[in-house]
């Protein structure tokens, strides 16, 4: 699609150009800081610079900085609908989608006729998949279209969206002036399809030709070929090849299989490619493409042959890897190592041997020898001790090759095979499903990891260490790291840390000839990661991270939590995604103390899923660096800090202050008050949070007080003080353990307790608190004069929080990894465990404002009284941007993981994956195998080995979340996997959504298909099993539940002055509570009422919001309803609104149940509904209110009656009965029989 508006001022680029050249050059500050202000400026005065620009603060400051300045230019009060706009786009860019559609409404009301708002909309809803709404925003762009060209080529994209929903008999009458186009414009082909599809044979060759001439007829293979790269259109390219004679060329074969792999069909897409193969005209990657399609596809020996077809224009190096790891698995590593050297040529240059990535102190006169060697066996050792020290992809792939040639020369074919096989980044075979020859997802990280878990063995011994992240080499991983090496009987392990450029490696560590390094993030990191037996964190792993069976996983955790974490903490209360995920990956969990473990499992909200087994209380490992510290290292450290004789030592370490993402320490205050601690005969460390320690280096020195350096241990500088004076670092703990006075200086307490939140007490936790320095000064003059009785004061608190540390922690943890006891036989004290819940896990894509949600949040909170447990994992941004009624509820309610990080995967998993969400996919085996083994590789990323009881895929509307739920959760052998559907599906995929009809493939693999209305139920049974061969059997009806009592509560809130006046004119009052969306026929009934005799006697309030706010506003006005319609927009509580009705009117054109239908009901107002599948069951074929056809003047006659008050008042609805009973009905269906509630129950 051109673009079709004008640019209109772009001044702006020019100083955005000159701003990234100027850093790309290093200019100096101030001429950076200069422009940054120019391109600021221009954000506040043209609105097209507001994305780039918001971008650019993204980039530099991080997103919740560029947030923070978005908001800024919305709450002007002179922000126009053009920069509301931009603002948008900038929301949508980042997937923040309700903030991005809010300010659209709020443009279109500010300015309803700017031709910007529906162009921005129509591109953001057609990404979004939202065709109707697209349809929407194109009419609106046709109307405001300012040339008869603008005119027509918004006509032209209206026609591709119906053709998009299937709907070619709309699509026409915007594509049928397609004689006015230019030659080789791309929507002649949409014309030629769309006659093509309603039978038009004169119109599609008259466009085709339009698009190609050739002759007198036109260019086939070039029409073919742009439907299927242009658009997608796999089925009209096969009808041209067929019908034009294409089938039997080269090209004709050639672009079959593309098209055939664009609609999944494996086998027609080798069939076409082994006929092309042979001929010589064939295209280069023909062959290639061949091979690996009968390698994914399983035919290993046909594959190898196709391999074995490569000639030397056909190939390139992952050719030559795939076919060499046939020839392995067959048994012939000589084979493999001899075919890829003679074709590939290894080529591998020592220049490229050690690069900028590599953080290992060894590697460069590791690489230096080798390099000078010139016996082959020796110089094999060599390159195999750097290959595990290395870390970008250039370095592992030249001295792997370089290693193979080596092994080669001597013979050893199994490890010249095992190091050729270590340079190839990508390891199993794929094919584009999509229309492009060379698949336009590009490899990825997170697919290397993946393959290289899938082939590359488990490697015996090594153990994978990371600390703080990789900024650091300390804590409990360093003690256990340094309690390995020393011990005797544990000999023969390779060790491995991951660590950032900023981290400081110990001396002790830094020479040894079995310790590694590599960069966090790296290659050389995630292929250890994939391969490392066993790993060892305080953290939390890398989002890719997936134990392998053989892998075992500690984690440490870095320190005993007083301030909140996890769902307690207050600011960020969300933010525990990865820590939740990495703690379900370990096989084992330390900590000293209940509380953390406690933390660690409920405050996560994994305690129901782990075993109490993993959870196991026991010292430190770091502690071990205090309690063990020799004498001459302890004189040493003091030395270094300036203590001599007598005098004291006093570590003083503050913890960091900020939030995630907002390290902002306040320097010159702990300056002010490490200064206040000096005293006679005293000196203060200072030890700053590693995340800030950098801004205390280039400040001027103090008297008395010492910068410590990172050259220590913080439990080796334990080891060496008199006193700690700390806030709320959990490092006061591990002082305490080891019997160091501790002086906690609390004095802004409050303040951190309202931001952060904090478990205890000063009082609580070990040490004494001080609320001012000088009461501090007055406390560590007591710790150093009287250290025994000074500790005897908070002992209760140090024996609470400790495990007893005698200077064995380490082995002992290291005995536990290493050791396993028998399941069931735990080492120290774990938590309680758990009674034996139902686990329920709830696929949710989103918490959007709806009625599903609405229904969700019935649903956990009527759990509440079984023996179920909902989980869900939703994304942080859906957690984030759900109303807050919403959140509450879940929170209280259900367990929350939230789902974070990139979904990984084999490229040819990535490449299903990217099929199954566009409009080609069509379910095969082939499609169906990649499909599902990328959705439990990422069921084990997100939940590792643990298995639910069930699964319930509740929305249904988001592929991706179907798929998983269908084929990834793991749910225990007789569990049941269900899927609700609260639509009639068919019809939103006709309508609305035609992306979901991949979602409605995938149905047949859950054990039943829930509708919420026993009317829906029919119609999803009859037209899944017409469209989709959905087995009828399969259907079952279970209704949304209701809380009659929260409902009745919330009724009886009172309405504020506005609300009491409009609902106090005299007349007849009724609502419709729904989404401003097309289903919900609020145009057919306001034009119902405009007509309607009853009309001055009525009242309509609309509650709800949605794309047609604007457009219903305007058409409110158009028919005059001013005086009559309310539109109340979205309200938090809508229930006193409804109980202030006479009536409620559900006029929808569909309906999956009515869920408002049955909340008016529990509140005594009488209702009207359209009589549709839905509605239809939820008022028993009109027992419980009036149906009325769905048509205005069936909706005209609902008015009548609601003006007569001549409504049927449901006396016989028993809200009560109605959520018991569909309670019972849910728990029946997930097998979680065992509760019964009762009507009062179910009523809470």
């Amino acid at each position: 699609m051109i673009s079709i508006l004008g640019r209109g001022d772009q001044s702006w680029r020019i100083w955005f150009f000159l701003l990234r050249s100027s850093q790309k050059r290093s200019a100096p500050r101030a001429v950076v800081a200069s422009l940054e202000q120019r391109v600021r400026a221009a954000a506040f005065t043209q609105p097209q610079a507001i994305p780039a620009y918001l971008n650019y603060v993204t980039r530099q400051s991080g997103y919740e900085q560029a947030v923070s300045l978005a908001r800024e230019l919305e709450l002007r009060a002179d922000a126009s609908a053009a920069e509301l706009v931009e603002l948008a786009k900038f929301h949508f860019e980042h997937n923040r989608l309700a903030l991005g559609d809010a300010l659209i409404e709020r443009a279109k009301d500010l300015s309803p006729d700017l031709p910007r708002i529906y162009d921005e909309e129509a591109w953001n809803q057609r990404a979004r998949g939202n065709v109707h709404r697209e349809i929407a925003a194109l009419r609106r762009c046709i109307d405001l279209a300012a040339t008869a060209q603008a005119r027509l080529e918004w006509e032209m994209w209206l026609g591709e969206a119906y053709l998009r929903l299937r709907d070619p008999h709309s699509a026409w009458p915007h594509l049928a002036n397609f004689d006015t186009l230019p030659q080789g414009t791309p929507s002649l082909l949409s014309a030629g399809y769309c006659a093509t599809l309603l039978g038009k044979p004169e119109a599609a060759v008259r466009a085709y030709r339009q698009f190609a001439p050739k002759g007198d007829d036109y260019d086939a293979l070039t029409c073919a070929t742009q439907q299927l790269t242009g658009f997608s259109r796999a089925r009209e390219t096969l009808r041209i090849i067929t019908e034009r004679g294409l089938a039997d060329t080269t090209p004709g074969l050639e672009l079959t299989a593309r098209a055939a792999l664009a609609v999944g069909d494996a086998d027609s897409a080798a069939t076409a490619l082994a006929a092309a193969v042979v001929r010589d005209d064939r295209s280069a990657w023909t062959r290639g493409v061949h091979a690996q399609l009968l390698h994914a596809r399983g035919d290993e020996r046909s594959a190898l042959a196709a391999y074995e077809l490569l000639e030397e224009e056909d190939g390139t190096p992952l050719l030559g890897a795939l076919r060499s790891s046939l020839y392995a698995a067959q048994g012939s590593p000589q084979l493999a190592v001899q075919s890829f050297i003679t074709q590939y040529r290894l080529g591998a240059s020592w220049a490229d041997a050690v690069d900028e990535l590599s953080v290992d102190p060894r590697a460069r006169s590791v690489f230096a020898r080798a390099r000078r060697e010139r016996d082959s066996a020796r110089r094999a050792t060599l390159l195999s001790d750097l290959l595990g020290r290395l870390s970008s992809e250039r370095s592992i792939t030249t001295v792997a090759r370089l290693l193979a040639q080596d092994l080669a020369e001597l013979g050893n074919w199994e490890a010249a095979w095992d190091a050729l096989r270590f340079s190839f980044a990508q390891r199993l075979p794929a094919v584009p499903l999509t229309p492009e020859v060379s698949s336009p997802i590009r490899l990825t990280s997170h697919m290397t990891y993946a393959e290289w878990t899938e082939t590359e063995p488990i490697a015996r011994g090594v153990v994978l260490y990371e600390s703080s992240l990789g900024d650091a080499v300390s804590c409990n991983p360093l003690a256990m790291c340094l309690e390995l090496l020393r011990d005797p009987n544990r000999t023969g392990f390779s060790h491995v840390w991951s660590i950032t450029e900023n981290a400081r490696i110990p001396a002790e560590l830094a020479d040894r000839p079995d310790v590694r390094f590599v960069r966090k993030g790296s290659p050389g990191h995630l292929r250890a990661l994939a391969t490392s037996e066993y790993l060892i964190n305080n953290s939390t792993w890398d989002y890719v991270f997936t134990k392998r069976p053989g892998q075992r996983a500690l984690n440490t955790w870095h320190g005993v939590p007083w301030k909140k974490l996890g769902r307690n903490q207050r600011n960020e209360p969300f933010s525990y995604g990865n820590v939740a995920r990495s703690l379900l990956q370990a096989d084992l969990v330390i900590a000293p103390d209940h509380h953390t473990l406690d933390v660690l499992s409920e405050g996560m909200d994994i305690g129901q899923l782990s075993d109490p087994e993993r959870f196991v209380r026991t010292g430190h490992p770091r502690n071990d660096l205090a309690v063990n510290l020799a004498p001459a290292t302890r004189h040493a450290i003091r030395e270094s800090l300036g203590v001599t004789g007598d005098t004291k030592l006093v570590l003083f370490m503050p913890t960091w202050r900020g939030l995630m993402g907002k390290r902002d320490a306040e320097v010159e205050e702990t300056r002010r008050v490490a200064q206040g601690l000096v005293s006679e005969g005293v000196v203060v460390a200072l030890r700053a949070h590693h995340y800030v320690r950098q801004a205390f280096v280039a400040v001027p020195p103090q008297a008395g007080v010492r910068l410590v350096s990172e050259e220590f241990d913080t439990n080796q500088l334990l080891g060496a003080a008199d006193a700690l004076v700390t806030d709320f670092s959990s490092v006061l703990f591990d002082a305490a353990a080891v019997g160091v006075p501790v002086v906690t200086l609390v004095t802004d307490i409050a303040s951190y307790e309202d931001e952060r939140g904090l478990y205890f007490t000063p009082e609580e936790v070990p040490g004494c608190p001080a609320d001012t320095l000088e009461e501090a000064r007055a406390l560590l003059s007591d710790a150093l004069r009287e250290p025994e009785s000074y500790r005897a004061r908070y002992a209760p608190a140090t024996e609470r929080f400790s495990w007893p540390e005698s200077g064995d922690s380490a082995a002992r943890a290291l005995s536990l990894l290493l050791d396993p006891p028998a399941p069931g036989v735990g080492g120290g004290t774990a938590p309680a465990a758990h009674p034996r819940a139902h686990r329920l896990y709830l696929g949710a894509s989103g918490l959007p404002t709806n009625g599903i949600t609405r229904a969700l949040r019935s649903l956990v909170t009527a759990l509440a009284d079984t023996d179920v447990t909902p989980y869900l994992s939703v994304t942080v941004n859906s957690l984030e941007t759900a109303a807050d009624e919403t959140i509450a509820d879940i929170r209280e309610f259900a367990k929350i993981l939230p789902h974070v990080g990139a979904q990984p995967g084999t490229r040819m998993e990535q490449e299903t994956a990217q099929y199954f969400k566009t409009l080609d996919y069509e379910r095969t085996e082939f499609t169906d195998r990649f499909l599902a083994s990328g959705r439990r590789r990422e069921s084990r990323r997100v939940f590792a080995d643990r298995e639910f009881d069930s699964a319930l895929e509740f929305s249904a509307y988001d592929p991706m979340s179907v798929a998983f739920t269908a084929a990834g959760i793991e749910v225990r052998p007789g569990g049941q996997r269900g899927v609700m559907l609260h639509n009639e599906m068919m019809q939103e995929v006709e309508t609305r959504y035609p992306r979901l009809r991949s979602s409605l493939a995938q149905l047949a693999k859950f054990d039943f298909i829930a509708s919420v209305s026993e009317s829906v139920r029919e119609a999803n049974a009859a037209a899944l099993a017409r469209e989709l061969a959905v087995p009828e059997a399969l259907h079952i009806t279970l209704e949304n539940i209701i809380l009659p009592d929260t409902i009745r509560t919330l009724g009886a809130a009172p309405l504020g002055s506005e609300d009491r006046s409009w609902y106090g004119r005299p007349g007849v009052h009724f609502c419709v509570a729904s989404r401003l969306s097309p289903e919900k026929n609020h145009f057919e009934l306001l034009d119902a009422l405009a007509r309607s005799e009853s009309k001055d006697q009525l009242f309509l309030t609309l509650l709800g919001d949605g794309p047609l706010a604007h457009e219903l506003r305007v058409r409110i006005g158009e028919l005059g309803l001013q005086d009559r319609v309310r539109m109340r927009g979205l309200v938090e509580n809508p229930y006193p609104h409804i109980r202030a009705c006479d009536a409620m009117m559900l006029p929808s054109r569909y309906e999956g149940q009515g869920l408002v239908l049955l909340e008016a009901l529990t509140l005594g107002v009488p209702v009207v509904a359209t009589d549709i599948p839905g509605p239809r069951s939820v008022l028993n074929d009109g027992q419980f209110g009036l149906l009325v056809p769905c048509t205005q003047r069936g909706i005209m006659t609902g008015l009548d009656a609601i003006a007569a008050g001549d409504l049927v008042t449901a006396s016989d609805f028993s809200a009560e009965e109605y959520a018991a009973d569909a309670l019972r009905a849910f728990l029946r269906a997930i097998g979680a029989g065992s509760a019964t509630p009762t009507p009062t129950e179910a009523g809470q």
